[in-house]
């Protein structure tokens, strides 16, 4: 009898466990995300930074002048996901769209704020790109040439990569295209740098999160 009750239970703890093994993982959407948090990035970025204003319409208009708004909106980019990407800037002076777990040619965007003046902050929309990015062209800026920098860059591993940089203009505004080349020579990427200068102002109702200074952001 007293080993008949031991196999039952060992059968329901069998039962139970094959259960919890049996749980499919929740998995992260297919599609662009924004963060609030570095994770392209070290967390070192945020040093220096300033939190800015930025107006939901504002932010989109400046990511489609960069060439990577109809991408990644095309590969399921919400409204939602830019308003997270515009309270990031007001809260820290940082946000990033995730695009690396879809086909968008667009991987990834980093956005940061920092000052100028008082009165004056610097948008910085770096981007990377699985191919030669269509918007050099409209910055006078040609990947055939030689490139005007190279530069080795290190990651957090100490492994370093190649980096071509080319430099243009439009409209007084500056473009960076740099072709990155994987720890030795490895896969080849690119990535655009535009800086926007917008006007300081008042950040009004931003609810901050738990531990945030007022007006620096940042825990």
């Amino acid at each position: 009898m007293r080993q008949r009750s031991i196999g039952r239970l060992g059968m329901i703890l069998g039962v139970l466990l094959w259960g919890a093994g049996c749980r499919t993982p929740v998995a992260p959407p297919v599609r662009p995300v924004a963060n609030l948090f570095p994770t392209l990035q070290p967390v070192t970025v945020l040093e220096g930074l300033e939190p800015s204003d930025v107006a939901d319409a504002s932010l989109a208009e400046m990511l489609e002048e960069a060439g990577v708004l109809d991408p990644l909106r095309h590969w399921g980019l919400t409204t939602a996901e830019l308003g997270t990407a515009a309270r990031g800037l007001r809260r820290r002076g940082y946000a990033e769209i995730d695009a690396r777990r879809c086909a968008c040619p667009v991987r990834w965007v980093v956005l940061r704020t920092l000052a100028v003046t008082e009165a004056l902050r610097e948008l910085r929309v770096e981007a990377g790109h699985a191919d030669v990015p269509g918007i050099a062209r409209e910055y006078g800026i040609d990947v055939a040439t030689e490139p005007g920098e190279r530069a080795t860059r290190h990651d957090v591993y100490g492994r370093g990569s190649e980096v071509w940089s080319w430099h243009g203009g439009r409209g007084g505004r500056a473009c960076t295209v740099r072709r990155v080349y994987g720890p030795a020579g490895g896969t080849v990427h690119w990535e655009t740098e535009i800086r926007f200068r917008i006007p300081v102002r008042a950040v009004a109702g931003e609810a901050m999160l738990p531990g945030e200074q007022q007006g620096k952001g940042r825990t």
